[in-house]
This record gives C-alpha cells, sequence and structure tokens, in this order.
C-alpha cells in the first residue's frame, strides 16, 4: 500500500517511497508538518 501526500500543485511524498526533494527540510524551512503513520491491524 501507499500514501500520497500532495498540496494543490504537486504530489509531495508517496510513503514509504520517496518524498519530493522540493518538501525536504532545509536551513531555510520555516514551518514543518509532522504526520504520523499507523499501521491498521
Amino acid at each position: 500500500k501507499l500514501l500520497i501526500i500532495a498540496d494543490s500543485e504537486k504530489i509531495i511524498w508517496v510513503w514509504p517511497v520517496r518524498m519530493s526533494e522540493q518538501a525536504r527540510i532545509t536551513d531555510v524551512t520555516r514551518k514543518i508538518l509532522q504526520l504520523k503513520i499507523e499501521k491498521e491491524e
């Protein structure tokens, strides 16, 4: 299973495969959204 996270213009992250380079945390990052993903039992 894949979880696809996107904004209004582009895919940001395909979990657990890959994160967009544009969404990575850098020295100039001002805001961070933390997501907790839990596996269903």
